[in-house]
């Protein structure tokens, strides 16, 4: 008989459930719809994870407002830094990247250290163009596996420069991680170069050579 301890079965126990979380996200990531996202609450509230709450909250009435949980999830700093983005049953349907939230790369490591990371399903990244190059730089250092929507503004300045605000190694890491990107809104000019990404279908582009080429 095998030498089972209960280390080894509460070890067990946890694969198991890491197993069936990972298959829910997958059928949510697909296809986004309630009877989904019910079992997926009542899996989250199964484990004690609090994203439960707010997903079977948001199911009952989505207008709810679960701020002062949000902000308890995401604790004091992370919570001022990213207090004008919006979510929606768990989830960040606008995580909102400007300069009240302080450097972009200090902000996403803080987020990502919390039980709201990853799940983002839109990013609006705002600011003149120096800051909007650092946040699409930060922003592409992450995995992104639920972001449907990346919007880009950029404001300020008359002088554009050459080249775009994106290099073609942030571009590159930008579509690697964003596997479920669907639509990319561009405010601003001469954003990105070539920005070939498989799973975008919707190109908003306001500005000139917002992006030189992109995938159909």
């Amino acid at each position: 008989m095998p030498n089972i301890t209960a280390r080894s079965l509460v070890d067990a126990l946890w694969v198991t459930v890491e197993m069936v979380r990972a298959q829910l996200e997958a059928l949510l990531q697909a296809d986004w719809n309630r009877d989904a996202l019910a079992v997926y609450a009542d899996f989250l509230l199964g484990i004690g994870d609090p994203r439960g709450e707010l997903v079977a909250a948001g199911l009952q009435n989505p207008n709810s407002e679960r701020s002062a949980r949000v902000a308890g999830l995401l604790g004091a700093d992370v919570a001022a830094r990213f207090k004008s983005s919006a979510t929606v049953m768990g989830f960040f349907d606008d995580l909102r990247i400007n300069e009240v939230t302080g450097d972009p790369g200090e902000s996403l490591r803080a987020l990502a250290a919390t039980p709201m990371w990853p799940y983002v399903r839109g990013v609006t990244l705002a600011g003149p163009r120096r800051f909007v190059a650092a946040a699409l730089a930060a922003l592409a250092d992450h995995r992104h596996p639920w972001l449907r929507r990346l919007t880009v503004m950029v404001y300020g300045g008359v002088r554009v420069g050459r080249g775009p605000l994106a290099t073609p190694a942030v571009t590159a890491d930008l579509v690697d991680n964003t596997p479920i990107l669907h639509t990319v809104q561009i405010y601003g000019q001469r954003v990105f170069g070539a920005f070939v990404h498989p799973s975008v279908v919707k190109w908003e582009l306001f500005g000139a050579d917002a992006v030189a080429f992109h995938s159909k």
